[in-house]
């Protein structure tokens, strides 16, 4: 911590146990008693090796509350009861929805970690400006360590969160395929029956334009109607189901998260960007062969 730009140095005490009954990994944390007092919404920060704080994700999956019990697997694979001193509040799930709080050195314990070790040191920096510089001097001085940044962590999240959407969207990549041999098939030709109504159409003194004009509003009803049920379909999956198909892949398993509750938002270019690539092509693949057919002679139409 003498390093000039360097506010102070403080080891921290933290790794993962997994619970093989609910199948979940659970963080654990360890506090030191000069750390500043944690926001709970029930109960007190743990003091002692018997005692620990927990999310309320952990009290759900344990059925514990505060001066309840929970039981965690150490690192020697060695059952360890707990008393709940503390539980968070639901507004700070996405951080602690899943986290254990014991002592410093009780969590040191827990996880295995030689004595005089710590997981890692977090380092506050004065100058937020001279994060990466500092980050590189403490490389130089000692090699065998390894600087990460909170714009490094906050890079590497969002580079995870963008792998796992490719490849949501490769899985449902079928899904534009069909879309696109569908719209194909309606390009190369119309079935007989088609032809033989448009031969009609222009028996009983329809124009070719007329025709047109139909094939395009017909096209658009069946476009437009599709894509208003499939935007309904999709806000529902998403904002009143919350996404049970999409989150799983998005965010992983065997973890223990909260309850996903997103807010309902409607982004017109998006709205836009879908229609475009779904309406108009399959308008555009309903009037061209339409086009042909309409231009025929109604009579060879007709007899096919």
């Amino acid at each position: 911590s003498g390093r000039p730009g360097v506010r102070g140095v403080e080891p921290r005490f933290w790794g993962y146990t997994y619970d093989a009954v609910t199948d979940s990994t659970l963080t654990v944390m360890g506090i030191g008693a000069g750390e500043s007092e944690l926001e709970l919404v029930e109960g007190r920060r743990p003091t002692a090796p018997t005692e620990c704080a927990v999310g309320a994700g952990v009290a759900e999956m344990w059925g514990a509350e505060v001066g309840g019990e929970v039981i965690l697997v150490d690192a020697a694979t060695t059952g360890v009861l707990y008393e709940v001193v503390g539980t968070f509040s639901a507004p700070s799930d996405i951080l602690t929805n899943d986290l254990v709080i014991m002592t410093a050195d009780e969590a040191a314990t827990f996880l295995g970690l030689p004595e005089g070790t710590a997981t890692d040191l977090a380092v506050r920096v004065a100058n937020p400006n001279e994060v990466d510089t500092i980050a590189g001097k403490i490389k130089r001085a000692h090699p065998e360590s390894r600087p990460i940044t909170r714009a490094e962590v906050l890079r590497t999240y969002d580079a995870v969160f963008h792998w796992r959407s490719g490849m949501m969207l490769a899985v449902f990549s079928g899904a534009l395929i069909a879309f696109v041999i569908l719209a194909w098939d309606k390009a190369t030709g119309l079935s007989a029956e088609e032809r033989r109504e448009i031969g009609i159409l222009k028996a009983v003194g329809w124009d070719t334009a007329d025709v047109l004009e139909l094939r395009m509003w017909e096209g658009l009803v069946i476009s437009l109607t599709s894509l208003l049920l499939g935007l309904i379909a999709a806000m529902v999956h998403v904002f009143l189901l919350g996404a049970p198909l999409l989150v799983p892949v998005l965010r992983g398993w065997s973890v223990l998260f909260p309850e996903l509750r997103p807010t309902p938002h409607v982004d017109p270019y998006m709205l836009f960007a879908i229609a475009f690539l779904t309406v108009v092509p399959y308008v555009a693949a309903t009037v061209a062969p339409s086009w042909k057919a309409a231009v025929t002679d109604p009579d060879a139409v007709v007899r096919g």
